[in-house]
């Protein structure tokens, strides 16, 4: 009897936390909604607000996770492996090679974008597209 009383209640406070977070999400965290704060407010070509969104959020990712950014050898930070097995160490240091290389193309994007976005003169397509193909190839990287 107990136990079945333990467990509604368990429910009920589940369900009024998630309504609580959803009200809190809806009302005042909008964690969906990208601002551009770079981009003036009016109108602006949509090829442009793409690129400026792709970049806030990539911005706002580098900004938060210092950990990666600021590490110089981040080969280190995954080449951790303790264990004996040959073949395994040698899939680990290949994958710790790939998070170094691809943290360079990080920084190197995030370089890029830190001079591209104040500068309202730029107006090179073709660059900004392959800098957005370049992010769009590391986005799988770009986790909390």
């Amino acid at each position: 009897m107990r136990r079945r009383h333990r467990r509604r209640l368990r429910q009920l406070i589940r369900r009024l936390h998630d309504a609580w977070y959803w009200l809190k999400c809806r009302l005042w965290h909008r964690y969906n909604v990208v601002v551009c704060r770079d981009l003036p407010p009016t109108w602006c070509d949509r090829d442009y607000l793409l690129l400026y969104a792709a970049f806030t959020i990539f911005a706002e990712f580098v900004e938060r996770e210092k950990g990666h950014f600021d590490e110089p050898d981040v080969f280190a930070l995954y080449s951790d492996y303790q264990g004996e097995d040959p073949d395994e160490r040698a899939k680990v240091e290949a994958y710790a090679r790939r998070m170094a290389v691809e943290w360079k193309t990080i920084r190197e994007l995030y370089a890029w974008w830190q001079g591209r976005k104040g500068n309202n003169d730029f107006d090179d397509y073709y660059e900004d597209s392959a800098m957005l193909h370049r992010l769009i190839a590391v986005r799988g990287h770009l986790w909390t």
